[in-house]
């Protein structure tokens, strides 16, 4: 919050100082955005690489760089469609080591890159970027040796007026005091609505240890025993308890070879079985128990709160 403050201030301050030069946007530049100035430069003849950037330098400007898509289209209709150039135009990337940075910036190109199909070469002669004219490939950089001549492109940033100043830093700052309006207003808030239920699982917290202002009722009575799946498939509708079942032996029949038959009554849970084998003489008996035990995966309890005040 403290930060959002002091970038306040510092707008004010920016508000009550700011000076930049009156004469225009881009002057006769083609502008691009609110960001930076370009001129694509046909009336000086083809230059080396170092002379373009000399030139763009004298006119406190660089060889221009690309960053994204919108920046690549922009530059490529500007060169190749407005002033129809039909020739390679040198921007400003320069291999430096075994790889291509923007100069001007000292960083290495990209994430966004527009490379002709091959390039760049591994050719240590080609140390300088320029982007070719050609209609399927138009706008794609391509390495080239930099005592080649081209024509070139310059970028300079914009030059601002001091009411456009005024007008973006006023932006800026309302924009700026909504987001701390907005976060003021969710600092009040309450963020644990009352009814809001919190289930503990084991070794955690209780929720009045976490939330200590706020009064909590413990409801695991309401869900005891009770385990949980997720809607759909053979679960029960949402809030209807499904009672318990699971496969286990229900019914025992019995038969021999001289046509005897028998069966038990049907096998509760916890109950028994007992079943006659042989007709005749001395029968014997064979009975069966199911256990009563609970069926159930390995498991650990949890506690289920609600908050109500």
């Amino acid at each position: 919050m403290n930060t959002i403050k002091y970038i306040l201030i510092l707008f004010d301050i920016l508000l009550t100082i700011s000076y930049i030069r009156s004469d225009g946007v881009c002057g006769d530049w083609d502008s691009f955005k609110d960001e930076r100035c370009f001129r694509v430069y046909t009336d000086l003849g083809q230059h080396t690489y170092d002379s373009a950037q000399a030139i763009c330098e004298n006119n406190s400007a660089t060889l221009a760089t690309i960053h994204n898509a919108d920046e690549q289209e922009f530059i490529t209709k500007l060169v190749f469609i407005t002033h129809k150039v039909v020739d390679e135009v040198w921007i400003g990337g320069h291999r430096e080591g075994k790889v291509f940075q923007w100069i001007q910036e000292k960083a290495d190109i990209g994430p966004y890159t527009n490379w002709l199909n091959g390039s760049p070469t591994n050719d240590t002669n080609e140390d300088c970027l320029q982007m070719v004219p050609k209609s399927k490939d138009m706008g794609k950089w391509d390495d080239e040796n930099c005592t080649k001549k081209n024509l070139f492109v310059c970028q300079k940033l914009q030059k601002w007026t001091i009411d456009m100043i005024q007008q973006t830093l006023l932006n800026e700052r309302k924009q700026l005091q909504s987001i701390i309006a907005d976060m003021d207003s969710l600092k009040k808030a309450n963020p644990i609505p009352i009814g809001f239920t919190y289930v503990q699982l084991p070794k955690e917290k209780a929720p009045q240890d976490i939330w200590p202002t706020f009064k909590w009722q413990e409801v695991s009575a309401n869900y005891a025993g009770v385990f949980f799946r997720i809607t759909g498939g053979s679960a029960a509708p949402v809030g209807q308890i499904q009672e318990e079942s699971t496969p286990r032996l229900a019914m025992i029949e019995i038969a021999d070879a001289t046509g005897y038959k028998d069966k038990s009554d049907p096998i509760g849970k916890g109950g028994h079985a007992k079943i006659k084998a042989g007709s005749t003489g001395n029968p014997w008996f064979f009975q069966f128990d199911v256990s009563n035990d609970e069926v159930r995966p390995r498991n650990m309890a949890v506690r289920v709160w609600n908050r109500i005040a």
